[in-house]
């Protein structure tokens, strides 16, 4: 039967959070940031399956035998260079299909993926730079030479969900810059680019691509520019409108919204990987993010959400057991 290898990645600062502490060294449950969540998905009484850590502060050889497939859940290119970096090491050595190899995923850094999508027409990626920045002055030299105009977003590379999180609207709020730690770290700065409706609210929508093929996940609206899941409590959980419209872009995201998914699948080469987006009016892709970090699974308690995550589940079975040659 065929054997699959995951392959799951220790973040560059060495840190994980604790799950379970019982006080054995044996019995710990640790959570590691920068893996993707489709482990949840995958039914390991189907195939058999091993996970293998990569990265950490020392480096072992790993002697994966003779595996069917690679399955790289690393997904972090910020946060886990070093151990995407081994991952390509280590399927350089196999002659096994990979599933999000691990040298694509290094290519979804935001200013990579302003750089590879920028000129794509019908999608729109605001200027995103990496900077490390060690004074004020340096992030301010920034706007007055051009390279970057103001208002724009800050924020800590490598991090998620809104944290180390800032909108600078002018140069005149640089100080607030302050409460992050110009010591090294690299941040990211990006273009703001305001995506209000005609209805004065926000709408931010995440799409997955497994395997070519596009499955909408969740559209959620906001009196805030600065969209996450618990923003849906805010206006959706109590107004069937925007339920209905959620609803209506899980079964219909438009056909000119597919065939811009598709073509940014064309041009990362991911197998599994999400979008957070902007669709316009027009139909226009206004990306914020692009990644294979995006949860898919999560449980809710909205009917129409858990249906589009189980549609997504079986999307990576179908695509794990096609490249299995199981079907």
């Amino acid at each position: 039967m065929n054997d699959v290898v995951s392959l799951i990645g220790i973040p560059d600062d060495n840190r994980a959070r604790v799950l379970v502490n019982t006080g054995s060294i044996s019995d710990i449950e640790v959570s590691i940031s920068g893996t993707t969540s489709i482990n949840e998905i995958i039914d390991k009484n189907m195939v058999p399956f091993r996970t293998v850590a990569l990265g950490g502060s020392k480096r072992t050889d790993n002697d994966l035998g003779q595996p069917s497939l690679v399955l790289n859940t690393i997904c972090e290119a910020d946060a886990n260079q070093k151990a995407l970096m081994q991952a390509t090491q280590l399927i350089e050595k196999l002659d096994v299909p990979v599933l999000n190899h691990p040298d694509n995923i290094l290519k979804t850094t935001r200013d990579s993926v302003y750089e590879l999508l920028k000129e794509i027409e019908g999608i729109r990626v605001p200027k995103t730079i990496r900077v490390t920045p060690r004074y004020l002055s340096d992030v301010e030299k920034l706007v007055q030479n051009g390279t970057v105009a103001a208002p724009f977003i800050f924020r800590q590379a490598g991090l998620h969900n809104g944290l180390k999180t800032f909108l600078l609207e002018n140069l005149e709020q640089l100080h607030e810059l302050e409460q992050f730690a110009f010591d090294g770290r690299d941040y990211y700065i990006t273009e703001f680019a305001d995506f209000q409706s005609s209805d004065g609210l926000y709408r931010k929508s995440r799409l997955f691509i497994i395997d070519g093929a596009v499955y909408p996940r969740h559209r959620i609206v906001s009196t805030c520019w600065n969209i996450h899941s618990k923003s849906r409590k805010e206006l959706m959980e109590d107004n069937s409108d925007y339920q209905i419209e959620e609803k209506e872009f899980l079964r219909n995201p438009g056909t000119q919204t597919l065939q811009r998914c598709r073509g940014i699948y064309e041009i990362l080469k991911l197998d599994f990987f999400g979008i957070d987006c902007h669709v316009s009016d027009e139909n226009e892709l206004l990306i914020f993010e692009i990644n294979a970090c995006m949860r898919s699974t999560k449980k809710t308690s909205v009917n129409h959400q858990d249906e589009a995550s189980s549609l997504i589940s079986s999307a990576v079975m179908r695509m794990l057991m096609k490249r299995l040659d199981y079907v």
